[in-house]
């Protein structure tokens, strides 16, 4: 749920998003969901993840992908997976994101990854992390993160907490932070 200028705008499982907006004693009530026949509707019903960045850009994670919309202006902006990764996402299930201090880069966190964008050039970078569990390749959930920084970020994975550390564009480490618990 995320309140800005007196709007309520809250995810659902399975029926898109709502905008609650109180007018005097009256409370107003939207809902955005997906129509595939619409450019810019909600990629899906299924919304995981709301965030506003600090251009005051909204942010939706689905089952389908990342949208950004402006809900008093414009309709939604769909990124879903994309064979060209400068483009796009490589999964089409979105958990979380966040945002750098300066407001330079805006992180996703997948399935599979954690996508990178810059807001200079529009392009995305793409951080995989595969663990090798018993033989088996298991693909890591994104399900929480906080940047330090631009190459610092702390993630909430499926299997615990890790660090990002980013030195380039393709020279990056994830790192296991052990935690015993109290």
């Amino acid at each position: 749920m995320v309140w800005v200028n007196g709007y309520k705008l809250i995810t659902t499982k399975s029926n898109g998003i709502f905008t609650i907006e109180q007018q005097g004693r009256k409370t107003l009530i939207s809902q955005s969901t997906q129509d595939i026949f619409q450019k810019h509707a909600l990629l899906y019903n299924a919304a995981s993840v709301l965030m506003r960045d600090k251009n005051s850009t909204y942010w939706v994670g689905t089952e389908r992908g990342l949208c950004s919309f402006d809900p008093l202006n414009q309709g939604f902006l769909g990124n879903g997976p994309s064979q060209d990764l400068t483009r796009g996402i490589p999964s089409a299930s979105v958990w979380s994101f966040t945002e750098e201090p300066t407001n330079r880069y805006f992180f996703v966190g997948s399935d599979n990854s954690v996508s990178r964008y810059d807001n200079r050039t529009g392009k995305f970078t793409q951080y995989f992390r595969q663990i090798n569990l018993n033989k088996k390749i298991n693909n890591s959930l994104f399900l929480s993160m906080y940047a330090f920084n631009a190459n610092n970020i702390l993630l909430g994975a499926s299997d615990g907490l890790s660090l990002l550390k980013i030195t380039s564009e393709t020279s990056y480490s994830f790192t296991k932070i052990p935690y015993r618990g109290i």
